[in-house]
């Protein structure tokens, strides 16, 4: 009985590693209820553009992996901001947007609104999550969704890219159904 109990709690303790990994070097990881959610490392320059912050954030954007032309769906958003601040910060001590480009076959920007931190200790990453915004697919294709600038809520400054962010999720869109 002991064995099997290491085992169960060896295989968690991998099943839990592998999806870590995963996460952190964007794989994207699909569900039963045919949504794909994926993880881009990106370097953006926040606050004061006179003296700004440069530091890596990770942004997943959950999406379905597979829709119709003309279905609207959600696209759902969350951060890993992975330098904590000084102090102990409560569940919803900040808010945020995530800006979103689209590429392939749609284009322009869509903001995932409504992110707000977790309860994290003191000098700890602060995750985010909450984040929602709805899509209209227009076209046939695949449609990227790719990591943009974070606007603070709370006083208007803003996280923008520093270089290039890789597509988080993709989403085939095919033929309308009848």
């Amino acid at each position: 009985m002991q064995l099997r109990s290491k085992r169960v709690a060896a295989l968690a303790a991998g099943a839990v590693m592998a999806a870590g990994i995963a996460t952190t070097f964007g794989v994207s990881a699909a569900s039963p209820d045919n949504s794909t959610a994926g993880t881009s490392r990106v370097t953006y320059s926040c606050g004061d553009p006179s003296a700004p912050r440069v530091e890596d954030i990770n942004v997943t954007i959950t999406a379905p992996a597979s829709a119709a032309v003309g279905d609207t769906v959600t696209v759902e958003a969350g951060t890993l901001i992975l330098e904590g601040v000084p102090f102990d910060s409560p569940a919803g001590s900040f808010h945020t947007e995530l800006d979103i480009t689209l590429g392939g076959s749609a284009s322009g920007t869509i903001t995932a609104t409504g992110l707000s931190n977790e309860e994290t200790p003191a000098n700890t990453p602060i995750p985010f999550s909450g984040g929602e915004v709805a899509l209209t697919l227009d076209q046939a294709g695949e449609v990227s969704l790719t990591p943009g600038i974070i606007h603070s809520v709370d006083d208007g400054s803003q996280c923008t890219l520093v270089g290039e962010a890789d597509a988080a999720a993709t989403i085939s869109v095919g033929a309308a159904q009848p």
